[in-house]
Formats: structure tokens, C-alpha cells, sequence
């Protein structure tokens, strides 16, 4: 036998199993890394077709002090709106009113919301916060629903996304007093609140900004 032969045999005569680990050794265990766990987020914040209308009315209201492409492309947008409304009976209307219930309403420093709110309250308005977390929005008594509100409200001022503005017409509906005015903010159109508060003798305007159509009217008399 040679010795590349010899050495083959020694090999196939090895016990399998002669390399395996040895049992009694136990490796230690690695320890493990927390995963980060996604924040959840607060009952008081708003949720995200709300934050994306909030961005989308902020670019808006800004447009109308931006470049001159970007004044002429928000003018047109505007003019889009109030192709539907008829601003006669809106002057009308809007002038009998003097108080004004906010779904959405925040203090956040220039956010949109809270722009148009400390408008109303400037200009004479009172003015009903309505959030269901928030507490003291612009110093005032603020309430969990529309219904809660003690005095009668004229306007509902909704600055809520599309999708949440059929239950508030139907929460409108509820109150003991309905409105004057179902009123959608800037972005915000809903053809099933329109339909469910259609035949009610309250007048619905989307996809304008309270406060600008009321400077506005307020200007032309």
C-alpha cells in the first residue's frame, strides 16, 4: 500500500461524529437589540388627511403672497371655487351671522386655522373651538363636539379633511339650532355633505376660505 493509499484508509476509518461539537458547550447568547417600536400617535394629533389639507391650505393662503406665477395659478384656483356660488345670497347670509363653531380648531402659530380663527375673533365673531382633545384653543372654552356648544352657532367653519365632512353634515343636522352656513375651508370638497345637508335650508360653501371671502364681501360694501 502506498503511503497516499495508507493515508486515504486513515481517514475512512475516522468514528463519524469525532468533530462534532461537544454537547456540554453551550455558546452564550448574543444579547438582544430592543427593536424600536413605531411612536403611536397622540389622541390630540391630527391625522394625516387632516396634516396634508393643513400643508395644502397653508401653500394656498401663501400663493396669494408668492411670485406672480404663483398668484396668478392661486387666483385661478379661487376663481375655480366661486364659480359655484352665488355670492349675493352669501353676502347676505354671511351678514346676518355673528357666531362660528371651528371643527379642527388649533392654535398652532401660523397654521391656517389658526389664522382664520383669530381673524374672526378680530373681527367680531364669536367664536366656539371645536377639537376633541384640545382644551383652551385661542384662550377660549373649547368643546369635544358641535352638539356641546350652549349658544346658537351660525357658521360651521370645517377644517377637516374631504372624508370626515359627511359625519360633521350630519352632526350639523343634529344640534338643536342648525346653521346658516355649512362652510368647507379651502381643499375641502364633499358632494356627500352637500347631498345630506341638501334640502335643509342650510347654505354649503366648499373650497373657500372663510376669512378671505369675508374680507372680501367686507370690502365690496
Amino acid at each position: 500500500m502506498t503511503e497516499r493509499s495508507g493515508c486515504l484508509s486513515e481517514i475512512l476509518l475516522i468514528t463519524p461524529g469525532a468533530f462534532a461539537p461537544d454537547s456540554s458547550f453551550t455558546r452564550p447568547a448574543r444579547p438582544r437589540q430592543p427593536v424600536a417600536q413605531s411612536p403611536k400617535a397622540l389622541p390630540d394629533e391630527d391625522s394625516p388627511q387632516d396634516i396634508l389639507l393643513e400643508r395644502r391650505s397653508a401653500l394656498r393662503l401663501e400663493g396669494l403672497k408668492g411670485s406672480v406665477v404663483t398668484r396668478k395659478v392661486t387666483l385661478l384656483m379661487e376663481k375655480a371655487a366661486r364659480m359655484f356660488v352665488d355670492f349675493a345670497e352669501l353676502g347676505e347670509t354671511l351678514g346676518g351671522c355673528s357666531s362660528v363653531a371651528i371643527l379642527g380648531a388649533k392654535d398652532n402659530p401660523g397654521s391656517p386655522v389658526d389664522m382664520v380663527g383669530r381673524y374672526l375673533i378680530q373681527a367680531g365673531f364669536t367664536v366656539y373651538p371645536v377639537h376633541p382633545v384640545r382644551r383652551g384653543v385661542w384662550g377660549l372654552t373649547t368643546y369635544a363636539k358641535l352638539k356641546d356648544i350652549p349658544g346658537r352657532v351660525d357658521i360651521v367653519d370645517v377644517f377637516r379633511a374631504s372624508e370626515y365632512c359627511a359625519g360633521h353634515a350630519r352632526e350639523t343636522l343634529d344640534v338643536a339650532s342648525p346653521p346658516a352656513i355649512f362652510w368647507m375651508q379651502s381643499g375641502i370638497v364633499s358632494p356627500e355633505a352637500r347631498s345630506i345637508l341638501a334640502g335643509t335650508g342650510i347654505m354649503v360653501v366648499e373650497d373657500l376660505c372663510l376669512m378671505v371671502e369675508h374680507r372680501r364681501l367686507a370690502c365690496s360694501d
